[in-house]
């Protein structure tokens, strides 16, 4: 079976001085040969690749190795002489010291972008304890990575449910403190509301690392599967998710962070007070547009945020949802999280979840209103697209009046262009003569070019990419 682009992880490998670095694994080869190598040393050789050929301080190194735990730094001083060792005699002297500064690694280096499987990371089966929560016992996988490294766990006594995101590698513990780091950022920023599950205990200090949050309802795909498929819910059940899903990203986007991986198995749904709450899941592939607000809010930054480092790693975890400027080199920005939001938009109008925006796809979205929105959202072009999620928010917030004014509009038109016609004929009463025939058909051209309803609301919107496209 062919395997989706969610279910495939793509990684670097670094090559060196004879040596490779492989992230996915986590593992140093020199000479073709595997050696071993703790943790924080690797860790040291990650910052060092990240920047080879540049000097990188220690300070830069604590805070990306060690980021908010005081040691000392002879700790840094036995990772460098450890990494040396495992380089080996040909090849230690690549790790360079600056005095008084901190480290350069003093090689040419070449990067590959591997896609690879994924693969189960971890041999935890359901009714296991959380490991260093022996309360808690882990229920089900959840997500559609493959790689069941997230799960739903159930406490003992209280039957309180709980969700434990876990990391076996430096790696990915780097994803986890930027998710921690985001996380943390959003609740400061927004509070109690803010939509996303609530991080209510972290390790990471020892393997298995992890997250914890609170429950935060189905994702998305496991909602509608429970209601017999995204079809068979009611279709403005689905626009007002839509907005729901848009007003949660514009929340997201006011205080500059960028989510990177919108799909429905990153969107939770849950009832709650009579009503539904969106919330959004799994921000380690986030970024800061301004690692400055961190310091507003006293968070440390775990040293995975800087934009610069944005600049080497996937631009998304999601071929599908992926905006089509990402296939370059540009960087991400908030117009690639509307991209994902457009075709969001779309599969659930559509009432699929496997729907691509491909040619014809318009036929499939009855509403002009709708299909307009859809347009706005995932244009190709980031220059016409929405300018912001609120705007999109806006927009199916108001469907109903939109359709009311459009409704009112193609009244008129009707009538207007009904007198206009009555009209034209008084006027052109001439008979059966030749000459009152054009004029009268010369009248009712002219009344025939009447912008059509559904053209009247999508000029009112003033959006600058709908002009764009109407001429």
């Amino acid at each position: 079976m062919t395997q989706s682009s969610s279910s495939r992880r793509r990684r670097r490998l670094w090559k060196f001085a004879g040596a490779e670095f492989d992230e996915a694994s986590w593992t140093l080869r020199v000479d073709g040969r595997a050696v071993t190598l703790e943790g924080k040393p690797l860790e040291v050789l990650h910052e060092l690749l990240l920047r080879a050929g540049e000097v990188v301080t220690k300070d830069e190194i604590f805070d990306a190795v060690w980021p908010g735990v005081t040691v000392v730094e002879g700790s840094l001083t036995t990772a460098i002489s450890k990494l040396r060792k495992a380089l080996g005699e040909t090849h230690e002297q690549i790790v360079e010291t600056v005095p008084r500064v901190g480290y350069k690694l003093a090689a040419t280096v070449a990067i590959e972008s591997v896609e690879s499987p994924l693969a189960p990371r971890f041999a935890f089966a359901a009714g296991d304890a959380v490991p260093g929560r022996r309360q808690w016992r882990l229920v089900e996988a959840l997500g559609d990575s493959g790689a069941e490294d997230v799960w739903l766990a159930r406490h003992d006594k209280t039957g309180e449910t709980r969700v434990f995101k876990f990391a076996d590698a430096p790696d990915r513990l780097r994803s986890l403190k930027r998710e921690a780091a985001l996380t943390r950022l959003l609740f400061a920023g927004l509070g109690k509301s803010a939509p996303l599950p609530a991080l209510l205990e972290w390790n990471f200090d020892a393997s298995p690392f992890f997250l914890e949050y609170s429950y935060g309802g189905r994702d998305l795909t496991a909602w509608a599967a429970e209601r017999g498929g995204l079809a068979e819910i009611a279709v403005e059940t689905r626009i007002a998710v839509a907005a729901m899903i848009a007003r949660a990203v514009a929340r997201m986007h006011d205080l500059g962070v960028l989510h990177k991986d919108l799909k429905p198995a990153n969107i939770l749904i849950a009832t709650e007070d009579g009503g539904a709450t969106i919330r959004l899941a799994d921000f380690g592939s986030g970024r800061l547009l301004d690692d400055s607000v961190l310091a507003s809010f006293q968070i440390t930054d775990p040293g995975s945020l800087d934009p610069d480092l944005a600049r080497d790693e996937p631009r998304s975890g999601t071929l599908a949802y992926r905006a089509p400027e990402l296939t370059g080199d540009a960087m991400p920005t908030a117009k690639s999280d509307i991209y994902a939001l457009g075709m969001i938009l779309y599969q659930l109008v559509a009432g699929d979840f496997s729907a691509s925006l491909a040619p014809g796809w318009e036929g499939r979205i009855a509403d002009p209103l709708l299909r307009s929105d859809i347009l706005a959202a995932a244009e190709g072009d980031p220059a016409l697209r929405l300018a912001s999620a609120a705007d999109l928010a806006d927009r199916l917030e108001t469907i109903d009046r939109r359709r009311a004014d459009a409704s009112a509009a193609a009244r008129l038109y009707r009538v207007e262009r009904a007198r206009c016609l009555c009209l034209a004929s008084a006027r052109c009463g001439t008979g059966g003569t030749r000459s009152g025939r054009d004029q009268l058909c010369l009248h009712r051209r002219r009344c025939a070019v009447q912008p059509r309803s559904g053209e009247v609301e999508h000029r009112r919107n003033g959006h600058r990419g709908d002009e764009a496209r109407e001429r």
